[in-house]
């Protein structure tokens, strides 16, 4: 274990330990990998350790997924972790677990009995409260870090600001790293020295005040730093040079950015200082609801109750359905029997339309999620649709293994939108005064239709387990690289499901309505507003309703979040882990979100 208090750069000893470590393997081929995981996403009274190291080996390392050598369904991920000496997992981060429930209590006794090896990182009062707690010991050899002294803190802030010597001597002025130097040379027990020097104590806080101050920004001076009056405690200190941190992170100009403009110019976004720090605080704050410190695209936005985001789901279907079926239904009328028939059309089969798929794929965000149906179908995947020879022996293996699980979970999908479907139809139909008459066996063919459309892309599914392939590792190398290549992936799908349930539809209701051409027609509208609705059913799909439509609109995140995201990493406000990003450091994301709420 290594301990140390926040900012005592337990995180980067683990970075550089793991770099050495990793140095010496590629030359003597021998030992195992380091890999750093951050454990503030892990919760240990659900997922064991094991579980959970296997999951985040697959999510970061996307060829890890991929089947192993051994049982059928063991994944390379899992064959290396229980494989013996192959990796070595360094822990950073035990006191960003939540302290409620017990879940530190568990990762202790989980350290305890795992057979790997573990490096730890922890600030020592998360230790010490277990121990306290619960006489529950890590069976562990520990490292504490120990605090900057002044003179660390004086040498590297004297080299980081090219700031001369200072033997006391003449006149510096009140203005300056110079004089805020001398002050803590020559004067350190002042009250304004003594505060200083204790929040400087840190290497995070040391670096944030050079960082802070490395801009000239009219009317910011490190003077600042030694008046009490402005800062009377130290924590106001700590949380002056986390906020000034990202102000000057926001006004510094960036040498390369993740936009281009015309003939491939750098283009500043214009987002100012203020919209971004606010965008961030929002962003702590879901992390801290979900008590996690990956910023993971696909669950922005889940904080909030279900029934708040069913009701977003439901609502962004019914008006896309609407419009769809309205125009598609209003342009053929208008044709046939006018303009003013045609607006009339259009408005009953769209508000029609829309309520009763909204209603249906609302009901269906809160059912599949607390069935655990779906659990992973909001999980971006892994995989991608490419060609492959049906002669391959792994084809045929993942054939055979995807069968029958995908033909079940189809039927049981179409099953459960057919009844949803209906019930919403119904709900329309009564409110609009149909008769039962017509009503129950309206709804009777929908439930029939939607279990036959299911059953038959169960199988399209089963069989398309043949053309799936893991997405190399060189091809998934960031967050963006996740959401282009499973945004990929589900539009493939959504246009298999569309295409399968417009066919279907459309001909029974041609057969039924003995007109083939009114059958193209309506299974062309039926197949697109089942797209939409089921697309809202992936990670990629429930992001686009959640974090590109209601949380900009509502101005908690903007309209472009992966290339906010992109460029808070290039200006040092996030760091890269894997597919996700996090905040530089927790107590950055502790601070963003207080300010936030307050």
């Amino acid at each position: 274990m290594v301990l140390g208090r926040a900012g005592a750069g337990k995180s980067v000893l683990a970075l550089q330990f793991s770099k050495s470590l990793a140095e010496k393997r590629s030359r003597d081929r021998q030992g195992p990998v380091p890999v750093i995981f951050s454990l503030g996403s892990w919760n240990p009274v659900t997922t064991t350790l094991r579980n959970w190291l296997i999951g985040r080996l697959e999510r970061d390392y996307s060829f890890l997924a991929a089947p192993g050598p051994g049982p059928e369904d063991t994944t390379w991920a899992t064959e290396l972790l229980d494989g013996g000496n192959y990796v070595l997992p360094i822990l950073d981060g035990f006191d960003e677990i939540a302290a409620d429930d017990g879940m530190r209590e568990e990762a202790v006794k989980q350290f305890n009995s795992s057979t790997l090896s573990l490096v730890v990182t922890s600030r020592p009062e998360a230790i010490n409260n277990v121990r306290d707690d619960s006489r529950i010991r890590p069976s562990a050899a520990a490292i504490e870090l120990a605090d900057l002294g002044l003179d660390d803190s004086l040498r590297y802030l004297r080299e980081a600001t090219a700031t001369p010597r200072d033997d006391g001597t003449g006149d510096v002025g009140r203005l300056g790293w110079r004089y805020v130097l001398r002050e803590l040379s020559l004067r350190p027990h002042t009250r304004a020295s003594h505060d200083l020097a204790t929040v400087l104590a840190t290497p995070l806080m040391t670096t944030l005040a050079r960082f802070a101050y490395e801009s000239r920004v009219p009317g910011h001076d490190p003077s600042d730093l030694l008046n009490t009056e402005k800062f009377s405690t130290q924590d106001a200190l700590e949380e002056h040079l986390l906020d000034f941190f990202v102000r000057t992170a926001y006004k510094r100009l960036l040498g390369s950015r993740p936009t281009s403009g015309a003939k491939g110019r750098p283009e500043e976004p214009r987002w100012g200082v203020e919209r971004p720090r606010h965008w961030l605080g929002y962003l702590a704050v879901h992390l801290t609801k979900l008590g996690t410190s990956d910023i993971e695209w696909w669950r922005l936005g889940t904080a909030m109750k279900l029934r708040w985001v069913a009701l977003r789901v439901g609502v962004t279907v019914g008006i896309a359905c609407g419009l769809v079926s309205g125009l598609a239904y209003g342009a053929s009328t208008a044709v046939g029997y006018g303009l003013l028939n045609g607006v009339l059309a259009a408005v009953i089969t769209g508000v029609t339309n829309g309520t009763a798929m909204g209603l249906t794929f609302g009901l269906m965000q809160g059912f599949v999620t607390k069935m655990k149906v779906g659990g992973p179908i909001f999980e971006p995947s892994r995989v991608e649709i490419r060609m492959h020879s049906w002669t391959d022996t792994e084809t045929r293996t993942r054939l055979r293994k995807n069968f029958l699980p995908r033909t079940r979970g189809g039927t049981a999908g179409g099953v459960l939108f057919g009844l949803l479907w209906a019930v919403g139809v119904t709900a329309v139909n009564v409110s609009m005064g149909n008769s039962w008459g017509v009503v129950v066996p309206f709804a009777g063919l929908l439930l029939a239709t939607a279990t036959g459309l299911g059953l038959v892309l169960g199988l399209i599914a089963a069989l398309g387990a043949g053309f799936e392939t893991v997405i190399p590792r060189k091809e998934l190398d960031s967050p963006s690289d996740l959401l282009i290549t499973n945004r990929a992936t589900v539009l493939k799908q959504i246009i298999t499901v569309g295409l399968v349930t417009g066919s279907g539809y459309g001909t029974l209701y041609g057969l039924t309505a003995n007109s083939s051409l009114s059958g193209v027609w309506i299974g062309l509208v039926a197949g697109v507003m089942v797209s939409l609705g089921v697309g809202t059913m992936t990670a990629w799909g429930r992001s686009v309703v959640l974090a590109r439509i209601w949380l900009p609109m509502a101005g908690q995140l903007p309209t472009d979040l992966d290339t906010f995201l992109q460029d808070a990493y290039a200006r040092g406000v996030l760091r890269r882990e894997g597919v996700v990003y996090q905040f530089r450091h927790a107590r950055l994301q502790e601070y963003l979100s207080n300010a936030h709420q307050r």
